[in-house]
């Protein structure tokens, strides 16, 4: 039989194996806790060593465009007489308040174009005067009868792209010039003869710029009394007596 000293040794034995055991599954087989493998949650952002922030990076290539809120800050510092800081940007009381910038209009044609902008509406019958190269009232007037007659958009100026319409065969079509986006030229073309239309008694109401229908009856009605072609648009022959009767006018006052 086994004594109590023999028990007592095969006990403590049997404790160290079961300890030797766990300590080799614990900690030999995975490595030490520490030496385990960190693991970053998912969505947690974490930056690499030596990189820079995005903002600072951006920053570093170049100023930043100002965004709503920092106008607003910067509107608020001024209205407390807070400095504003070194950079002069605008506050956003002032692009509120800016008026909107507003483009010039376009050169006058030269005058060699001018020239072939008359010969080539002569030799269609518009009569727009002599070719001396300028872009009088009377020339307006015929590239306008023109760009009626053919539906192009109310421009009254010499053009590259009136010139290649004027030599291109072509038509008349009925509906007259396109006035959706009309340039200044046509416009003021026609307050100048809403203007003496007015002053010789064929037309009431103020210079609208527009050829409504009391401006083709006007020109109509003046038309007939003056036994020019009936056509009730502005044409050159219209201008030209329009300025022969304010002519007159002028030289009996």
């Amino acid at each position: 039989m086994t004594s109590p000293r023999d028990a007592r040794i095969a006990g403590a034995f049997i404790v160290v194996l079961a300890g030797g055991v766990v300590w080799n599954v614990a900690y030999l087989q995975e490595g030490p806790r520490d030496r385990r493998r960190a693991v970053v949650p998912v969505g947690v952002h974490v930056p690499l060593p030596g990189a820079q922030p995005v903002v600072e990076a951006r920053r570093s290539q170049g100023p930043m465009t100002l965004s709503l809120a920092a106008l607003i800050e910067q509107s608020e510092a001024r209205a407390q007489g807070a400095p504003s800081g070194p950079a002069a940007a605008p506050t956003l009381d002032q692009l509120l308040s800016a008026e909107p910038q507003v483009a010039p209009l376009p050169a006058a044609a030269p005058a060699a174009l001018v020239r072939e902008v008359q010969a080539a509406l002569a030799a269609r019958g518009y009569q727009p005067g002599a070719p001396d190269g300028s872009a009088g009232p009377v020339t307006r007037a015929a590239i306008l009868a023109f760009e009626h007659d053919h539906g192009l958009a109310a421009t009254a100026e010499a053009s590259e792209a009136l010139l290649a319409a004027l030599r291109a065969p072509g038509r008349p079509v009925a509906g007259g010039a396109r006035w959706e986006k009309p340039t200044e030229a046509a416009g003021s073309l026609v307050r100048a003869v809403q203007q003496q239309l007015i002053a010789s008694g064929y037309l009431r109401g103020q210079p609208s710029g527009v050829p409504d229908a009391p401006t083709v009856a006007a020109i109509r009605a003046f038309e007939t009394a003056h036994q020019l072609t009936l056509t009730g648009r502005i044409s050159a022959p219209l201008v030209a007596r329009l300025q022969q009767n304010r002519a007159r006018v002028a030289a009996g006052q």
